[in-house]
């Protein structure tokens, strides 16, 4: 009776030893980037070229037919052509199309312990409208200056940095005459009315469209 005891518990043991060196070995390790990452594409359902990422075991050899989750953590967009199991070399791939909001993207793979994230920045269109967004329709007095500003934007709203706008003024004194769109897609200038009151016009040019802004100026207070 005491020696089968004694079988039981040397069988446990094995057993148990085996379990622990099977869960070991189809574990994945690591998820490695290989290509695809830091892309930009335009927003609008662009896609871009494919993500590709290599799975390994500990001690470093590729980890075929094994599950890949793909995901968007943050920006929107789609997934698609995701290869969800590696293949034979421990390689799984997916295509990022983008959404119609420029910014970033971010894509996290994982399989077993590994994680690996992609990054994709969407442009905007580099077709657009140049609108008015500020001083158009105000009034001043003579000789106190008035802030304009345009807005360069695409279809669907996301702006448009980096367009050249030209400013002219048949009267009155400009501060610039010209100005590029900052990362908000504005560009602006100032223009000073004088020596008379009256109706003053500013006009924006780009390579997108022009813009015409109309102010009013009426005379100062004498002192």
């Amino acid at each position: 009776m005491r020696a089968l005891v004694v079988f039981v518990a040397a069988a446990t043991s094995v057993i148990a030893v085996a379990c622990t060196s099977v869960t070991s070995d189809d574990v994945a390790e690591t998820v490695t980037r290989v290509s695809g990452d830091s892309q930009a594409v335009f927003v609008g359902k662009q896609r871009t070229k494919p993500l590709v990422v290599v799975v390994r075991r500990a001690d470093g050899s590729p980890f075929p037919n094994i599950g890949v989750n793909w995901s968007i953590v943050s920006g929107g967009g789609l997934l698609d052509s995701a290869v969800l199991t590696t293949g034979a070399d421990g390689i799984s791939r997916a295509t990022y199309t983008s959404s119609d909001t420029a910014g970033k993207a971010t894509i996290r793979v994982v399989a077993g312990k590994g994680q690996v994230d992609f990054t994709v920045t969407k442009l905007a269109d580099t077709i657009g409208i140049l609108t008015a967004v500020s001083g158009n329709g105000t009034a001043s007095l003579v000789g106190s200056p008035v802030t304009i500003i345009a807005k360069a934007g695409d279809k669907f709203g996301n702006p448009i940095p980096n367009i050249t706008v030209t400013w002219s003024a048949p009267a009155g004194t400009l501060s610039s005459i010209s100005s590029a769109t900052d990362t908000i897609g504005r560009a602006s200038t100032s223009i000073t009315p004088g020596p008379n009151a009256g109706t003053y016009t500013v006009r924006a040019d780009s390579r997108l469209n022009a813009v015409t802004f109309t102010l009013s100026a009426i005379p100062a207070k004498a002192p």
